[in-house]
């Protein structure tokens, strides 16, 4: 049954990007549906064929219709396999949820990173989560739940992003934050190319329609609203629609009702990602053979990257990053060449060669030589942040590079080791 089951997934064909809409949580259409006191449902949704990995998933809400008061509802995504996704709601307070519809989308890219982070009790005005790719650089967040004890008005926000972490801020512009008991949201971060930010608008009239925006091709139209301003004693009601031309789209959100004053973001988002980051490649390397008095007192390894003073002398795994306004890329490493020993070195050639990717070295130790020094210039292939680790034991050094395209990759640019002859 399992070899059946793999060669009906790869009939299929695997897909690296899907979307769609899901309607499961609405009363009109599900009687059953009946969201309030503690009621709860979870729902798979299947991809439109299998991804080759476990793909980041995440939602945009496209309408809502829940009833006035102090309302609670908690939205999370509790599993994601290569064929599906489940969706879970909870209706913890008395109001009724007559409907929450929301657009998926999902994509198995390591240059985006899906940072969930549901269902927040007493929710703090920022908060910092750390994240993988350090060309990160840009992102979009998505709101997903939310519990209200009064009236409310707040923004949400990415307010920095670095190499490492990326701090959310919720504004409260009129002191009403102490009603937001619980909210939820999703961060997507991606590379420069991945995201268009087309603006942002607060929404006071009874509907909103955009301009006409330019279809690009492998790109997918977000419009997350991720702020509200209204007195909880009106429906909370929006729903988004889309307008496509041969040439262009445009997004509506009204209201069958009254639509809730709110803040969205209207961004486009690749989906398709063309930039290839690829490691370091060696320039040119120095190679120095001597006797050093000072040597006996160092380790026998000792690594240095002198532009960012940082030294590596310790056993251990170490993590750094290099800016990418730093090139070329210096990196020095001494070795201690003990009698009868040799010092075996590779260097990363060159990344697209299909043989001799290395330069390869090797040097016999004898009485005249008990130490030999490395002096390396690297070279990027991208403007682009480097990802360092640093592995060193008794005898050896490794150092890889980190590259995040549709898989991560650990790519070896130096090896250096003391062996016996």
């Amino acid at each position: 049954m399992k070899f059946i089951l793999i060669l009906f997934l790869k009939a299929l064909g695997q897909i690296k990007y899907d979307s769609g809409q899901n309607t499961d949580f609405y009363s009109a259409s599900q009687p059953s549906f009946a969201c309030k006191n503690s009621y709860q449902l979870s729902k798979t949704i299947n991809f439109n064929g299998a991804f080759q990995n476990i793909p980041q998933v995440f939602i945009q809400q496209s309408l809502s219709d829940i009833e006035p008061g102090n309302v609670e509802f908690r939205l999370s995504i509790t599993s994601v396999t290569l064929t599906n996704f489940i969706v879970q709601i909870q209706c913890p307070s008395s109001k009724r949820i007559y409907s929450l519809q929301f657009r998926w989308f999902a994509i198995d890219d390591q240059r985006v990173q899906v940072i969930s982070a549901f269902n927040i009790d007493n929710p703090t005005m920022s908060k910092t989560y750390q994240h993988l790719n350090a060309n990160a650089e840009n992102g979009i967040i998505f709101l997903t739940s939310i519990s209200i004890i009064g009236p409310i008005d707040f923004v949400l926000s990415l307010s920095s992003i670095t190499k490492t972490s990326v701090t959310v801020d919720i504004s409260n512009p009129s002191g009403k934050f102490v009603n937001l008991k619980q909210i939820g949201y999703q961060i997507v971060l991606g590379t420069s190319e991945i995201f268009n930010m087309l603006g942002i608008q607060t929404v006071t009239t009874t509907s909103y329609t955009s301009q006409n925006f330019n279809l690009q091709t492998n790109k997918w139209i977000l419009t997350p609203i991720v702020g509200f301003q209204f007195d909880n004693n009106q429906y909370l009601q929006f729903r988004w629609t889309y307008t496509y031309t041969a040439s262009t789209v445009s997004c509506k959100v009204d209201s069958w009702d009254k639509l809730v004053k709110h803040t969205h973001l209207t961004a486009l988002m690749s989906y398709v990602i063309n930039t290839l980051y690829q490691p370091l490649q060696t320039q040119t390397i120095r190679i120095s053979q001597k006797i050093d008095l000072e040597a006996l007192n160092r380790p026998t390894v000792y690594a240095e990257l002198p532009q960012t003073n940082e030294v590596f002398n310790q056993i251990g795994t170490f993590t750094t990053i290099i800016d990418k306004s730093i090139s070329p890329v210096l990196i020095n490493v001494i070795i201690k060449c003990s009698f009868a020993k040799k010092i075996k070195s590779q260097f990363n050639k060159c990344n697209n060669c299909s043989f001799q990717k290395f330069y390869l070295y090797s040097h016999n130790c004898n009485n005249q030589i008990n130490q030999i020094s490395y002096f390396s210039r690297y070279l990027p292939t991208n403007s682009a942040h480097q990802e360092l680790t640093i592995i060193i034991s008794d005898k050896r050094i490794q150092i890889n590079q980190i590259t995040y395209n549709q898989v991560a990759a650990v790519n070896n640019i130096l090896d250096i080791e003391q062996l016996n002859i």
